[in-house]
Formats: structure tokens, C-alpha cells, sequence
């Protein structure tokens, strides 16, 4: 098991990568809008990012969540805080974009 904290002391985030080398699957946790990065890391240890979580809405800082569905990977979305602070975005989605709420 691989896991790796992923800190942005300018904006106060912070992001998990947890992967398994011998299925090859990454997934990351909470984030953050540049998902590039995230990518990248995980392919440095030989890992293909399957899937994306967030534990909560993200109303202090922007969430990676939608751009990672939109390149394909699996998103898990919070229904942490009722109605008001739902993934909007996820209701709109493409019928063949994954995602598990």
C-alpha cells in the first residue's frame, strides 16, 4: 500500500493519493483543482488514478472532483451537509461519465 500527503501551504489544502502496486490502481482524496499533479504522482510508482473522493464540499477551496469525472475516472462525491451543498454538476453529467455518490 502507497500513501501519499499531498500539501499546498499557499491555500491551505490538502490531498491523499492512496495506491496499491500490485493491482496497479491509485485513488485520491480530496483534490484540489489542479489534478494534474495528482496524475503525474501517481505514475511515478507505476499507478493508473481509477478514482477520485471527496469527504466533504468544498466551500474554503476548489475541488479537483469534477475535472477528474471529466477525464474519466470514477468520482465518489459527499452527501455530507444536506441539500444546500450538493454536486450540482453531478445531476447534470453526462450520461456516461462514472461517479458513486
Amino acid at each position: 500500500m502507497l500513501v501519499r500527503h499531498i500539501a499546498d501551504p499557499k491555500l491551505a489544502q490538502f490531498a491523499y493519493l492512496v495506491g496499491c502496486p500490485r493491482s496497479g490502481e491509485a485513488i485520491v482524496i480530496d483534490p484540489e483543482r489542479d489534478v494534474d499533479r495528482y496524475i503525474e504522482l501517481a505514475r511515478s510508482p507505476q499507478l493508473r488514478l481509477v478514482a477520485a473522493a471527496d469527504t466533504h464540499i468544498h466551500a474554503d477551496d476548489l475541488s479537483g472532483l469534477r475535472e477528474m469525472a471529466a477525464r474519466g475516472v470514477l468520482v465518489y462525491a459527499s452527501k455530507e451537509g444536506g441539500s444546500a451543498w450538493q454536486y450540482e454538476w453531478l445531476f447534470r453529467r453526462r450520461p456516461s461519465a462514472p461517479w458513486r455518490r
